[in-house]
């Protein structure tokens, strides 16, 4: 019987559990092997019996069919291929008639053991012909090897065609992956690419013990036009925050009413530690009042909830806060960002002032720090921290001073709370007079700690004065 000059392997596309045929020739059912391979190029070698069936075609063992029960996925290829073993068991004696039968087979087992040597070094070994990226409508033959642009990897050609689309010829068995993209990757020590990965990029991971997919930059999305990206707050990635021109904008801090106060909106704060921080809208606090005659402080939390303030990232508290240098702020031991102060007054109340969202802070009603008193000729000390005329942290703070001298000419002098000068600076003059007083406007640096104040003097014993605090400044850094 004669044997066709063929290649003992079919590859016909997996559709599920069915009849397969094949075309080459084979004596046993023994002596095939059938592996189904998927869709990602993963080989699963199948059992007789327990995965598939043969039938031989009879008597010409010309072809056949593989009855398959597994796998149940209807994708892949099939790989049906000879398995002929390459040992001789017949034994041909010198005397006897000559089975020409037994012959025949020997002589065909013979060739279809060259046919299969000859697939196999053209397959794995010898007739590799790299053609260069995969195209459509092109011709290709076995042992072709290719790349393709989206199915990375290196395929190599495994049944004579023209090309038609690539995912199609792979189902069916034309290609074989022989370096996959996940080969690549896990030679290269990187991470696989996966569906949302656009736009990241590859960097070394936390633990720095290989690489992974991040954005450097923050994906761009129509919320966060005109942002900037800066370390988000775990300093492991990028995110987007509102950009802003010009300084930073100071928060507008109104009065309410004698137990609450509101934070006006579009105000920027940078917190050390988390990064900048927002009051878009209006916040309204109702502070904890636990004392009369205190300051009280404002603060806003070390790691608020997101970069976008709500009430609840806000604190009060007793607790005075002290400049750092190195955060470039007003902080307490837990790292809270101090931003007001408010004076409680002795009927447990907030002391009411206007404010304009710069560093001034106004009172409604004057403070009074001194009233109309005698002087003397000696230095007089007016403590304004004590009676809340200002907060120890101010820079500066505005005072009123009137003077008055009913029997004599005087002179009138001060000095910071604290200094040591012996004469002071020259405030005003007065001529001897009960009706009117002489109303002196100043803007002074107070800034002496807790004993914060004014001294003032006149070179008469006679005279008096009533001084007045109006105004503070917040210091720099809140």
């Amino acid at each position: 019987m004669s044997l066709l000059d063929e290649t003992p392997l079919n590859t016909p596309a997996y559709t599920g559990a069915g009849v397969y045929p094949f075309s080459f020739k084979c004596f046993d059912d023994d002596e095939l092997e059938v592996t189904h391979i998927d869709t990602a190029g993963v080989r699963t070698l199948l059992t007789k019996t327990t995965h598939y069936s043969v039938t031989l075609n009879s008597p010409s063992y010309q072809g056949g069919s593989v009855t398959t029960t597994y796998p149940t996925v209807t994708t892949g290829h099939l790989e049906i291929k000879t398995k002929i073993p390459f040992s001789q068991s017949v034994d041909l004696t010198a005397t006897g008639p000559l089975n020409l039968t037994q012959f025949q087979k020997v002589e065909d087992r013979f060739v279809m053991r060259l046919q299969l040597l000859r697939m196999m070094l053209e397959l794995e070994y010898t007739g590799r012909t790299f053609q260069g990226g995969w195209v459509t409508a092109t011709s290709y033959t076995v042992g072709d090897l290719v790349i393709h642009p989206s199915e990375i990897g290196l395929y190599a050609c495994k049944a004579v065609h023209t090309s038609g689309v690539f995912a199609t010829d792979l189902t069916a068995g034309k290609w074989e992956a022989v370096i996959t993209e996940t080969d690549l990757l896990t030679a290269a020590g990187l991470p696989a690419i996966s569906a949302g990965d656009a736009l990241k990029a590859v960097r070394v991971n936390a633990g720095e013990t290989g690489y992974e997919l991040g954005h450097v930059v923050p994906k761009p999305t129509s919320s966060n036009k005109g942002s900037v990206p800066i370390v988000n707050v775990g300093a492991s990635d990028y995110e987007s925050v509102y950009a802003h021109s010009g300084p930073a904008p100071r928060g507008l801090f109104t009065w309410l009413s004698a137990t609450q106060l509101k934070i006006g909106g579009l105000a920027e704060y940078n917190i050390y530690g988390f990064g900048p921080a927002w009051v878009t809208s209006d916040l309204t606090i109702t502070p904890t009042i636990s004392a009369p005659s205190y300051w009280h402080y404002i603060y806003i939390k070390a790691s608020p909830a997101a970069r976008v303030l709500t009430a609840a990232d806000i604190l009060d508290t007793t607790v005075a806060p002290a400049y750092d240098a190195a955060k470039g702020g007003w902080y307490d031991a837990s790292g809270n960002l101090c931003v007001f102060m408010l004076w409680i007054d002795g009927s447990n109340n907030i002391t009411k002032w206007w404010h304009a969202g710069d560093r001034r802070v106004a009172w409604d009603d004057g403070v009074v720090a001194r009233a109309y008193a005698a002087l003397g000729a000696g230095w007089v000390s007016t403590a304004i921290v004590s009676i809340g005329g200002a907060p120890k942290q101010a820079e500066r703070a505005g005072f009123a001073i009137r003077v008055q001298d009913p029997t004599n000419s005087a002179l009138y002098y001060y000095r910071p709370k604290g200094s040591t000068a012996t004469t002071g600076c020259f405030m005003a003059s007065t001529v001897p007079t009960t009706a009117i007083s002489a109303c002196i406007m100043e803007d002074l640096f107070i800034i002496a700690g807790s004993t914060s104040g004014l001294d003032i003097r006149s070179d008469q014993s006679t005279s008096l004065a009533y001084i007045e605090v109006q105004s503070w400044d917040l210091p720099e850094g809140m």
